[in-house]
């Protein structure tokens, strides 16, 4: 299951559990439903706490809709995870998209203010006060 929420900032998506191609395919429709009229750059804060690993179908189709959201003014992104290898995931699909500099990456369990953070991120580059990245082998912030 999936979500897109307006916000002051631009973007909230939400990712819930085993998210099938056809589910993203829709997601990618209603992204660039909702992004083709966006008048200014905006920010995205992406849920993936309760996302299962894509499937290499679904990486692609969200890696198309990243840069669509790059060609229509996103600025910044935040990445909120609660799965190590889905942080490592979406951070492999970024580097694909192009978008891997003006996006950043919490831990939902061992950081309890990422909300805050990644807010701050997205609204005034505040970088993390952490480096930005889960490490490969713990679940904190690098």
């Amino acid at each position: 299951m999936y979500a897109i929420d307006n916000t002051a900032f631009g973007y909230r998506m939400t990712f819930v559990g085993t998210v099938d191609l056809d589910e993203f395919q829709s997601w990618l429709a209603d992204s660039n439903r909702q992004i083709a009229s966006a008048s200014m750059r905006f920010g995205v804060l992406i849920d993936v706490r309760s996302l299962e690993p894509l499937s290499p179908r679904c990486q692609d189709i969200l890696a198309r809709g990243q840069q669509a959201l790059r060609g229509h003014g996103m600025q910044r992104s935040a990445v909120v995870a609660s799965k190590g290898y889905v942080a490592r995931q979406l951070r492999m699909i970024a580097r694909a998209s192009g978008i891997s500099e003006n996006q950043r990456y919490w831990d939902a369990v061992a950081r309890t203010n990422w909300e805050a953070e990644a807010l701050a991120w997205i609204v005034y580059a505040d970088e993390p006060s952490e480096c930005r990245m889960f490490k490969r082998s713990s679940r904190s912030v690098v």
